[in-house]
C-alpha cells in the first residue's frame, strides 16, 4: 500500500486564516455577551442589553454551537482534518436555526439586527461548509 501525500493547496491557507479571524470575532462576541463583559457590552443601550440577556437558554446553546463550531472548524481546516467538515456542518445548522429565530422576533430593539450582516454570516457559513466538503472529497482533508 502506498502512502501518497496530497500537497496543501495555497487557497486552504488563505481561506483557513481568514476563517479563523472571522470566526474568532463571532466566538468573542458570544463569550462577551454570555459573560456580560462590561467593556464590550457598554457599547449597547439598556434596551438592547435587556433584549440580549433575556434570550431563552436554547438560543444561547444554539448560538454557542454556531460560533464555536465555526471557530473550531476553521482551526481544523488549517490542520487539514476532515473533522472540519462536521464542525462546519453543525455550525451551519445552528446558524440557520439561530438566524431564523432572530429574524422572526418582532420585539427586537433598534440596532440589534442588521440584515446585510445576517446575510453575510449565513453566506460565509454556507461557503465554509461547502469548501470543507469539497476539500474532503478531493482527499485534501484527512
Amino acid at each position: 500500500m502506498t502512502d501518497i501525500k496530497t500537497k496543501t493547496p495555497w487557497h486552504l491557507w488563505v481561506v483557513g486564516i481568514l476563517a479563523v479571524l472571522w470566526n474568532a470575532g463571532g466566538a468573542f462576541d458570544f463569550a462577551a455577551t454570555v459573560t456580560h463583559w462590561e467593556p464590550y457590552m457598554k457599547n449597547f443601550t439598556a434596551e438592547q442589553l435587556d433584549f440580549f440577556y433575556t434570550f431563552p437558554m436554547w438560543q444561547y446553546i444554539i448560538w454557542g454551537f454556531a460560533t464555536w463550531g465555526a471557530f473550531i472548524g476553521s482551526i481544523l481546516l488549517l490542520t487539514r482534518s476532515k473533522l472540519a467538515f462536521w464542525a462546519f456542518a453543525v455550525s451551519l445548522a445552528c446558524t440557520l436555526i439561530s438566524m431564523a429565530y432572530s429574524l422572526t422576533l418582532t420585539d427586537a430593539p433598534e440596532g440589534t439586527s442588521n440584515p446585510v450582516f445576517t446575510a453575510a454570516v449565513i453566506l460565509i457559513a454556507i461557503f465554509l461548509f461547502a469548501y470543507s466538503l469539497w476539500l474532503t472529497r478531493r482527499g485534501i482533508l484527512r
